[in-house]
């Protein structure tokens, strides 16, 4: 997630993207120049790296990777055979 000084162009986050080699997968509603973006294989860095150098321009407010956990739910089999008693 990227803030970036309200003076920055759209052009010119578009050109600071490319430099990164990240996209912008989308804005926040409401608030202007703040972007969430998507970190690509081709970059060649790290999220926490990528958030490091956008932290460090000075077109940028502040920087902060968003480390999602995506929670996926699997069949498990519980082998408790008391667990009906379990209050």
């Amino acid at each position: 997630i990227v803030s970036f000084n309200e003076s920055v162009s759209t052009p010119e986050i578009d050109s600071i993207n490319a430099a990164f080699g990240v996209e912008i997968d989308h804005e926040i509603e409401g608030m202007s120049n703040v972007y969430v973006l998507r970190n690509r294989a081709a970059s060649g860095l790290q999220l926490l790296e990528v958030a490091n150098a956008y932290f460090d321009l000075d077109q940028t407010l502040y920087s902060q990777p968003d480390f999602r956990a995506y929670i996926s739910t699997n069949s498990y089999t519980l082998y408790d055979y008391y667990n009906a008693y379990q209050p």
